[in-house]
């Protein structure tokens, strides 16, 4: 075999790992157990409470509504104010330590994770033609 054929087949296997790697991840569910995704799902289900007999009542009042506030929100613009450099400099770095102090609840260190790990082992013959 010549050493083209060998890196080739190496390049699949790579690509098969990572096409699986990928598989995993995007198929495992994603598990929050943090308090504010359990106060997230609280307040999704009490807005969907108070909100779906609202619109089926009066559908056109909500689209009013939602064009009113999306006005708002526009006049105000937030961004402005919001991401100023700032609070960017001292939020920052506090919400990156944050996330990359709990691997555990991050997904993407599992997926890099398995990129990096070899999942076969060369042949003899493979290691001998790689020198």
């Amino acid at each position: 075999m010549s050493e083209v054929t060998v890196a080739c087949e190496r390049l699949a296997l790579s690509r098969d790992r990572l096409r699986n790697a990928l598989r995993a991840s995007a198929a495992a569910p994603i598990k929050n157990r943090t308090p504010l995704h359990l106060a997230g799902i609280v307040a999704k289900d009490a807005i969907d409470a108070a909100v779906q007999p609202l619109a089926q009542r009066n559908p056109i009042g909500m689209v009013l509504g939602a064009a009113l506030a999306g006005g708002m929100l526009m006049w105000s613009r937030p961004w402005r104010w919001l991401l100023t450099p700032a609070l960017l400099a001292t939020l920052l770095p506090q919400l990156a330590s944050k996330a990359f102090s709990n691997r555990a609840q991050v997904p993407w260190f599992k997926l890099l994770s398995s990129l990096t790990r070899s999942h076969h082992k060369p042949d003899a013959g493979q290691i001998d033609r790689r020198q």
